[in-house]
């Protein structure tokens, strides 16, 4: 379950729609723009959270509470606009990876299948 930090100062818990992993478009949706992934503490990459990345360009109103998050934690300065910390579990999914891995593998072929390359000058 992740939190939604609005700049009004509320804390809301939110889920996935689908119930596991959010969509970017559930991403931008809740935090206003294009997302940006920043790694927060523990530090060791489990939580994440996301804000819009042209946030201080479009002039978002200041977000206190993950300002004073972000400052006690050393990993920003003004946080601006809503704010979402989540679980890296619900944004990213290894499946997914694999799979698109694959399709480039099959699209652009494997590199160590052509033997021809070895006759070619350098």
């Amino acid at each position: 379950m992740a939190e939604l930090i609005k700049t009004d100062g509320s804390v809301a818990l939110v889920e996935p729609q689908n119930g596991k992993r959010f969509t970017l478009e559930e991403l931008q949706s809740y935090v206003g723009g294009y997302i940006e992934v920043v790694p927060v503490p523990p530090w060791d990459g489990s939580r994440l959270a996301v804000c819009d990345e042209e946030g201080k360009l479009k002039d978002k109103p200041l977000n206190e509470l993950a300002t004073l998050y972000s400052q006690r934690n050393n990993f920003g300065d003004v946080a601006v606009g809503d704010w979402l910390f989540v679980d890296r579990a619900e944004i990213e999914d290894d499946e997914d990876e694999d799979d698109e891995e694959q399709e480039f593998a099959d699209y652009f072929g494997d590199d160590d299948e052509d033997e021809d390359d070895e006759d070619l000058p350098v």
